[in-house]
């Protein structure tokens, strides 16, 4: 049996992401990273099982799937340039994305595996970092992008969908700046 991984990212009102209790990076986040970086040479299979270890788990995903839908509801009726959302068949998109920047660029990224509420406090002080490990140009971009596919074509059905990981995320978060609001990002599996 088949499933589609879907992460999608877009901008909620300031005063409703700050009222979202998100739980942040899990305990095991930085062991996760440290055992990436212990092991550059990990297989493909080492790394596919250690990106899916990434979810929340138990109870309290159980509760953050009700969050993860009231966040999806906000993005009803904004423009295009403020959500943004990508599926794949077999494969989740943000992995694909954590094995093109490595664990130091996952490290910079919101959240924990795609996942994250931000009010527009936290959009404004983390953009920047968020804009060097995704704005990459020129040959390291390339390179990015490259492996970007080498995992969507090993793992998922995607076709080209390799700079949408890059230039979707920010352009969110851009608009959530310039709005002056609150971002999030879910990844759900159906």
């Amino acid at each position: 049996m088949g499933y589609h991984g879907w992460w999608m990212l877009g901008v909620v009102p300031d005063g409703a992401a700050a009222a979202v209790r998100w739980p942040g990076r899990p305990a095991g986040a930085a062991g996760a990273l440290a055992w990436w970086r212990e092991h550059p040479g990990a297989g493909w299979d080492e790394l596919r099982a250690l990106f899916e270890s990434w979810g929340y788990g138990g109870e309290e995903d159980e509760e953050l799937d009700a969050v993860r839908w009231e966040l999806l509801g906000m993005l009803e009726g904004r423009p295009e340039r403020e959500r943004w959302l990508l599926g794949l068949r077999k494969a989740f998109p943000f992995h694909a994305l954590a094995f093109a920047v490595g664990p130091d660029g996952v490290e910079r990224l919101p959240g924990w595996g795609g996942e994250f509420v931000w009010d527009a406090g936290q959009v404004r002080e983390r953009l920047p970092e968020v804009e060097a490990v995704l704005g990459v140009t020129g040959a390291a971009r390339e390179a990015a992008l490259g492996r970007a596919a080498e995992w969507l074509a090993r793992y998922g059905d995607g076709d080209g969908e390799e700079a949408e990981l890059f230039d979707a995320p920010l352009r969110v978060l851009r608009a959530a700046a310039a709005a002056g609001e609150g971002a999030m990002g879910v990844e759900m599996v159906f």
